[in-house]
């Protein structure tokens, strides 16, 4: 079966505002040109949850890491090996969160 990537239904997954000093070739724009739809619109302080892991107070951590060894790479989340069978987020369908990586 062929479906087109016209009959999928698109949501934003993320919001990223970068913060800091980057190591990046090249400079990063503070503005993209042009309208953003409504869907990629920044998501207001008032959008996010406003209690436990995720909120402004409390925002959720992760972090990335990779080592090699014997000829392999091996990825990290939170310092623990990644599984792709693992569901270690489980979220409202929904909802806003801040999360730092």
């Amino acid at each position: 079966m062929n479906v087109r990537a016209s009959n999928i239904n698109r949501q934003v997954l993320a919001y990223i505002k970068v913060k800091g000093e980057s190591d990046a070739v090249g400079k990063i724009p503070d503005m993209i040109e042009g309208e953003l739809p409504d869907y990629l619109q920044p998501i207001s302080d008032r959008e996010i949850k406003n209690s436990e892991e995720g909120s402004l107070n409390v925002p959720r951590k992760v972090s990335f890491s990779r080592a090699s060894g014997g000829g392999l790479r091996h990825y990290y989340i939170n310092g623990e090996a990644y599984d792709p069978e693992s569901q270690d987020y489980i979220l409202e369908l929904n909802t806003a969160e801040q999360w730092v990586l």
